[in-house]
């Protein structure tokens, strides 16, 4: 019976599931060949030599799972929460592009400044000249983990939310030649989300199996998850700065109009005290 599967398998039509969401019916265990990060609850800097796909600025997918715990921190710029091969700009000199912040990348993973639209970019062009390669998922879910698939192609990249292909952008130029370790987000920003789990393929999966990667995304709040809060906060800079001083300052002359109108009124009535007991001695 074995010997008319094995048959069957490799000349008629697939019986054997040799991967997650492969084709096939009957599962086998141990045909899975992604390789787990960031399991155990902390999302350490990952070096390039520790990676399956060494020296691959294309030809890999992932899976990064994600919760968002306070998108209101907000900011004059992205919020990078992952990257791979970022060497950032001593002194951005932009606000509104990853090119601004970044003098090269393979993958970059940010939010929207004042927003919770997820982006996914892909660097291309040459030496002179760099372009964005960018997918935005639109509202993302927040408090709430959901899982990111990206797949980087020779010519495209595929985006993908919870199993589900987003977007298919074919890049414009070459994708550049970029690789280096993966970083999660700076820390002035890591309290923007946490990242349960991060899994790489050193080859580009099916549609299938990155539906049904393995293993399944967990829904619960993951463990030092903290809830939203509730007012926004802004990245440090100059604009924010100047703000709190301001606030700061409006709050101290309110206290001190307070402080002095008490004063004037415990005043006023005591005159009157002392004018009433003078005409009751008359």
């Amino acid at each position: 019976m074995l010997f008319i599967l094995v048959i069957v398998h490799f000349f008629i039509t697939p019986i054997f599931q040799l991967r997650p969401g492969g084709p096939g019916i009957i599962p086998i265990p141990g045909g899975d060949d992604g390789i787990l990060f960031w399991n155990k609850g902390l999302h350490p800097q990952i070096l390039e030599s520790q990676l399956p796909i060494q020296g691959q600025s294309w030809g890999y997918s992932l899976v990064l799972d994600m919760f968002i715990q306070n998108p209101l921190q907000f900011s004059n710029r992205y919020r990078i929460l992952f990257s791979r091969g970022a060497v950032r700009k001593a002194t951005p000199t932009g606000s509104d592009t990853f090119l601004g912040m970044l003098d090269t990348y393979n993958v970059v993973v940010a939010l929207k400044p004042d927003t919770n639209d997820l982006v996914v970019s892909v660097l291309s062009g040459s030496a002179i000249t760099k372009n964005e390669e960018n997918v935005v998922i639109q509202n993302v879910p927040v408090q709430q983990s959901f899982r990111l698939g990206i797949i980087v192609m020779e010519k495209a990249i595929e985006v993908y939310l919870n199993g589900t292909l987003v977007k298919t952008r074919k890049y414009d130029y070459n994708i550049q030649s970029v690789t280096g370790p993966i970083d999660s987000a700076l820390p002035q920003e890591s309290m923007i989300a946490i990242y349960p789990l991060l899994k790489i393929w050193n080859r580009i999966l099916s549609t299938s199996e990155m539906r049904y990667a393995q293993p399944t995304l967990v829904t619960t709040m993951p463990m030092g998850a903290l809830d939203m809060p509730s007012s926004s906060s802004c990245s440090t800079d100059s604009s924010s700065t100047g703000s709190t001083a301001a606030s700061s300052y409006l709050r101290s002359a309110m206290s001190s109009a307070q402080s002095a109108l008490a004063t004037t009124q415990a005043s006023a009535m005591n005159t009157v005290s002392q004018a009433r007991t003078a005409m009751g001695s008359f």
